[in-house]
């Protein structure tokens, strides 16, 4: 499942959720990715420093919390794999 985009930085930015797990199916997987790579040029690149915050619904804090700072660039796309609510 992904969030609808967002330009920051001029580039278009979504969130893709897998609630079972990417790779890992016991796991959630978080991954930030460039919302339309293949319109990016080949020496595009975007230096991004993001936090990714998990809320439980019911209080609204947050159960997992991580700050990332990456380069991007046409070929690489970040992932986050949640270990459960401690982080492990």
């Amino acid at each position: 499942m992904s969030s609808s985009a967002v330009t920051a930085g001029g580039s278009k930015w979504v969130l893709d959720f897998y609630p079972r797990g990417y790779v890992m199916p016991e796991h959630a997987s978080l991954y930030l990715n460039v919302a339309n790579p293949e319109a990016l040029t080949s020496d595009w690149s975007c230096h991004v420093t993001f936090t990714l915050s998990v809320l439980n619904p019911a209080t609204k804090e947050p159960v997992e919390k991580a700050t990332f700072s990456k380069l991007f660039n046409k070929e690489v796309h970040f992932r986050i794999e949640s270990h459960g609510q401690d982080g492990h």
